[in-house]
């Protein structure tokens, strides 16, 4: 289970580049993103681009995460099946 939230960031990532790249004259992007980078304030194509990125960057933090986890639990299993010898 705890590698389902950076697939799905990775997924929505995939479909709003896919989207963006295949539907022209229609944008998906996160809202208020010209905030976040104001770089892209009235360019609909630049701010879809950069909502794909960010959803990306949040897949590889949440699986990074994820991969931590997965080390750390298997690391505390062993300790404690040693504590038991």
């Amino acid at each position: 289970m705890r590698f389902v939230t950076p697939a799905f960031m990775f997924a929505t990532a995939a479909f709003v580049w896919w989207y963006n790249a295949n539907h022209t004259g229609r944008v998906v992007m996160l809202p208020f993103i010209e905030v976040l980078v104001p770089s892209t304030e009235g360019d609909p194509a630049r701010q879809g681009e950069v909502s794909a990125w960010i959803f990306a960057g949040l897949g590889v933090v949440f699986l990074l995460r994820a991969i931590w986890a997965t080390v750390r639990s298997n690391q505390l299993r062993e300790e404690m099946m040693d504590g038991l010898d």
